[in-house]
């Protein structure tokens, strides 16, 4: 969950899904991954500067052949998303409980009561009060508090940004990509 505490990026405590704020969101679609593809793609055409990262260069080549193919990991994670309150002008919607993933501070809010027509009446106003009791680490498992039937933290970004998207990178690293690695376009 977003809480304007500490950096932006990071990888996912449970090792389950992409990490950061949003998975496949922040430096990672913006920045990071698409770029990485033409780094990857350089191994390819020239063994020695995967040889020259040393072991985690096939970590790092698989990492970006999976975001070309498929774009951000977010499923299957059976951590239960964060908790909060739907602050809504509908009164059957209002002071209900919500899941979601961006605190009201940052971002969009995650949307909650459900309309007929799909649209949602309010936002979810998460907070930290039930860290540790529905949402985040448990300390007896030594793992995340787990509830797979809502689907996850982050259920609604599983495979976007694929075939390579991004915003950075060029025609020319995309073109070597797609000589030396596989077509993504």
């Amino acid at each position: 969950m977003v809480t304007n505490d500490g950096d932006r990026t990071g990888g996912d405590p449970y090792r389950a899904i992409d990490g950061g704020a949003l998975s496949g969101g922040g430096y990672q679609a913006c920045c990071n991954s698409r770029p990485w593809m033409e780094t990857a793609a350089a191994m390819v055409i020239a063994p020695a500067i995967g040889t020259a990262w040393g072991p985690k260069s096939g970590v790092f080549a698989q990492y970006c052949r999976r975001w070309a193919a498929a774009g951000a990991l977010a499923a299957p994670d059976e951590c239960a998303p964060a908790s909060g309150t739907c602050v809504s002008p509908v009164a059957a919607h209002n002071g209900t409980r919500c899941t979601g993933h961006w605190m009201a501070t940052h971002g969009e809010p995650s949307g909650c009561g459900l309309l007929a027509n799909g649209s949602f009446s309010g936002a979810c106003r998460l907070s930290m009060a039930e860290y540790g009791v529905t949402f985040g680490y448990d300390n007896s498992s030594k793992s995340c508090i787990r509830n797979a039937t809502l689907g996850g933290r982050f259920k609604d970004v599983n495979g976007t940004w694929p075939e390579g998207k991004g915003f950075y990178g060029g025609a020319f690293g995309l073109a070597m990509w797609n000589t030396y690695v596989g077509p993504v376009v």
